[in-house]
């Protein structure tokens, strides 16, 4: 368990990070290079963020043991 949540706090922080560098790409854009860069920076975040989602399942929740 506490696996899974260091696991999910690192997938978090990497979001973080993504976003701030396609934020950051995204003040530059209209150039083909700086385009290439945000569109392989929102595939990785969308990745990061389905990898978060599938954790997430997997971390158990109190409420579902109790029932």
């Amino acid at each position: 368990m506490a696996d899974l949540a260091a696991e999910t706090t690192a997938l978090k922080q990497t979001i973080w990070g993504i976003e701030t560098e396609l934020a950051y790409q995204a003040s530059f854009g209209g150039k083909g290079e700086d385009d290439a860069r945000i569109h392989a920076l929102a595939d990785r975040l969308r990745q990061a963020h389905a990898d978060l989602q599938m954790l997430e399942r997997r971390v158990a929740k109190p409420d579902t043991l109790a029932g």
